[in-house]
């Protein structure tokens, strides 16, 4: 008997652990990348402009260039439009219908200025990933037409994908 013992011992320390239950599963991780496209104007959305002597002079004035950041996965052109053919005005003299081409806009250190328009306007064509454009903004001052009183302009910029 000691010895059956002896032998059971024996081979169960021989024999290898015993197998405890297992499984396994896996499965399947899907990424789906669409177009992706991004902008945003980091410095220059909104700006107030007083216009003295000076800038009347001059036949313009000014404002703070816009810095766009824009990015995609794709190439993508950069447009910029006004949203009206005319500055909203405010003031108590007849609306001179200051036309929305009285603000010009180009890239940084570009040549001249493009009078704005209602319709897109491409500024620039821009590759895959992380782009900044500086684009410069100047609005024309005329002593004739540009009467006292307030006038705003909404403007739009948009990335949309290259062809």
């Amino acid at each position: 008997m000691k010895r059956i013992l002896f032998t059971a011992l024996v081979l169960a320390l021989m024999l290898p652990g015993i197998a405890k239950a297992q499984t396994t599963d896996g499965g399947t991780l899907t990424l789906n990348v669409g177009e992706l496209l991004y902008v945003n104007i980091a410095t220059g959305a909104s700006q107030t402009l007083n216009a003295t002597v000076a800038d009347f002079n001059a036949g313009f004035i000014d404002a703070t260039p816009l810095e766009i950041e824009s990015s995609g996965n794709t190439g993508y052109n950069l447009f910029i439009r006004g949203e009206s053919t005319t500055w909203t005005y405010s003031g108590t003299e007849t609306n001179p219908n200051k036309p929305v081409g009285d603000l010009g806009y180009k890239l940084a250190a570009a040549g001249s200025y493009t009078h704005m328009a209602e319709g897109n306007q491409l500024i620039e064509l821009l590759p895959v990933g992380d782009n900044t454009s500086n684009v410069d903004l100047q609005v024309d001052l005329d002593y004739a037409t540009d009467v006292e009183g307030s006038y705003d302009l909404a403007y739009t910029v948009e990335v949309i994908a290259a062809p």
